[in-house]
């Protein structure tokens, strides 16, 4: 099974997908865990760079998401292809969501990503703007625009509206709640 974790900074999407592993694992199910961007890797210090630079062009900074996302599926695939239940935190929607919310054209963010799979199950951790930047005290520029926090939860909004196997959950329920909540799920 492969179930990703979508939601703006700070709604648990790093949180919960360990709280869920810790969990399967304990039932004795093969899980591996997976975090996009992965700041440890080279791109992903790029991103890290390019998140702090207010000039950074969004165009230039898509393709360095996916081409992270494209490099760690090289991990993921046969992580699937051995049963694991694979979670991720953020998928090919998180590149889509915010690539819109920064007024870049929709088939240009959606078909950037095509080449990840549709994930089995989209739990999409739902918090507003405000208490994102609460959470993670605008960590970085992206995560201190309002504005394009409240585009990008209301394009998660209307995604999850479109999509069966979406799950929208209130992210500012307790962590042991939202957990609670989607285990029902799983």
């Amino acid at each position: 099974m492969f179930v990703t974790f979508e939601g703006i900074d700070g709604c648990g999407k790093d949180t919960q997908p360990e709280k869920v592993c810790s969990y399967l694992r304990d039932k004795g199910i093969q899980v591996a865990v997976y975090t996009f961007p992965n700041y440890d890797s080279m791109l992903g210090n790029c991103i890290k760079h390019a998140l702090s630079e207010i000039n950074f062009s969004p165009y230039a900074l898509q393709p360095l998401f996916s081409a992270d996302r494209a490099q760690q599926f090289k991990s993921i695939q046969p992580d699937l292809l051995q049963n694991k239940t694979v979670l991720t935190s953020r998928s090919k929607w998180s590149i889509y969501v915010y690539a819109v919310a920064r007024g870049l054209p929709r088939e240009w963010a959606k078909s950037i990503e095509e080449f990840i799979p549709e994930p089995d199950l989209v739990f999409y951790l739902d918090i507003d703007e405000e208490t994102s930047i609460s959470r993670t005290g605008g960590s970085d520029l992206l995560a201190q625009d309002r504005l394009l926090l409240k585009r990008c939860r209301d394009e998660y909004l209307s995604l999850a509206k479109a999509s069966r196997h979406w799950h929208t959950l209130d992210a500012k329920l307790s962590i042991s709640k939202v957990f609670n909540k989607i285990i029902a799920y799983m």
